[in-house]
């Protein structure tokens, strides 16, 4: 089954099941126009698919009768070779821009008929005897995404620049009746937050000779490395989006900050700790789940032992966490995050939109230049109640 085919049925069946519902919520509403969008963008291009296809089935007979006497054995159904992006774009530019006719097998009967018949050794060769390229090449690129993928992943709308995200800012009361008298009562206030799209990508032009005199592994770094530095910058982002929650010095009002630690300290360590998910429950009425680290900031917690040199302030923070009953905690150490990160979050309240474009590529003729670009839709959406900081805000 193709991609579309199925991204198709999975948006289908989840609008059915949205709308099969007796009752829905404003999220789910919201998730089920999604899904219709998304359902008729995936039904446009696989119509445009078999449409395609349909051209092709209608051309096989052209094509075998146009095949080589002996070099097709019409019995056997032909399997597609599999190959990598690199491969695939070669044989797709060349496609548009043939070499004249002549295939491979071509080239290579011309050429043995010219061979001259004296003895030659590598010796008189030197100049075209190929140099091997052995193993990957090196890179130095971190293409996971552990901040970006630990937050909360929503669809993206299909349409339009901004969408909304409805947010309780009063929920109904409740009480103790006195006999006789009304029951507690106060209306529930929603508000929306708009959430605003942005374009992430990056465009390279590449000459029509540069892909025709290159080996397909060529241009399989050169794809590889669009996904590698995409995954890299939009990382990057979530860390951004992260840190962006905290408020700087108000701590009176939203608790954002909160206290510090003394690096050397394992009890201090586990106090500010331990105050941060008190703080956090406080604002968002839930145990946070996650703790977002930079580097040098996991490093003090993974060395810094105890006073008997048993147990880092790491061992016992999982420790102390695990007897709160608040349940797996995730540590994600982030190397794009800014020094001194140490942020307690509750996740689920921290939300990531995605709608990856991939590879997408368009001609100049006149230069005959290639221009390849990836790129992808993201959005962010969160709350400061679901973070707290420990010690001064990292982004500022």
């Amino acid at each position: 089954m193709s991609t579309i085919r199925r991204k198709f049925e999975q948006a289908r069946d989840r609008a059915a099941a949205l709308a099969a519902q007796a009752e829905r919520s404003d999220a789910e509403d919201i998730e089920l126009a999604d899904q219709l969008d998304r359902a008729e963008e995936y039904k446009t291009e696989l119509d445009a698919v078999d449409e395609r296809n349909a051209r092709i089935a209608a051309l096989a007979p052209v094509s075998l009768a146009l095949a080589i006497p002996g070099t097709l054995d019409r019995s056997v159904a032909l399997e597609a070779p599999e190959m990598s992006a690199g491969e695939y774009l070669a044989e797709y530019f060349k496609a548009y821009h043939p070499n004249g006719g002549s295939t491979p097998t071509e080239f290579i009967d011309r050429a043995a008929r010219y061979i001259d018949r004296a003895q030659q050794a590598t010796g008189d060769t030197g100049g075209i005897i190929p140099v091997p390229i052995m193993g990957q090449v090196i890179k130095l690129s971190d293409s996971a995404r552990p901040v970006f993928n630990s937050l909360a992943s929503r669809g993206m709308p299909a349409k339009g620049k901004t969408f909304q995200r409805p947010r309780i800012t009063q929920r109904v009361s409740m009480g103790t009746q006195t006999e006789g008298q009304a029951l507690a009562t106060q209306k529930m206030t929603v508000t929306s937050d708009t959430v605003t799209k942005a374009t992430q990508g990056g465009y390279l032009d590449i000459t029509q000779q540069d892909i025709d005199w290159t080996e397909p592994e060529a241009l399989q770094i050169l794809v590889q490395d669009f996904v590698d530095m995409y995954a890299e910058w939009t990382e990057g982002l979530a860390c951004d989006f992260v840190e962006g929650l905290i408020v700087i010095g108000d701590t009176a009002v939203n608790g954002s900050t909160y206290s510090a630690w003394t690096t050397t300290d394992v009890g201090t360590i586990v106090k500010s700790y331990v105050d941060a998910f008190i703080k956090v429950y406080g604002k968002a009425k839930r145990f946070p789940d996650t703790v977002y680290l930079d580097l040098a900031s996991w490093g003090v917690l993974a060395s810094t032992v105890t006073a008997n040199k048993d147990v880092t302030a790491l061992d016992m923070l999982r420790r102390t966490l695990s007897d709160l009953g608040v349940g797996p905690v995730r540590w994600i150490v982030g190397p794009q995050f800014a020094a001194d990160t140490r942020i307690i979050a509750c996740s689920s309240l921290l939300e990531a939109y995605e709608q990856q474009k991939g590879l997408l590529r368009g001609d100049t003729p006149s230069t005959l230049v290639v221009q390849l670009a990836y790129a992808g839709y993201t959005a962010f959406y969160g709350r400061h109640e679901a973070v707290v900081q420990l010690g001064t805000d990292p982004s500022a």
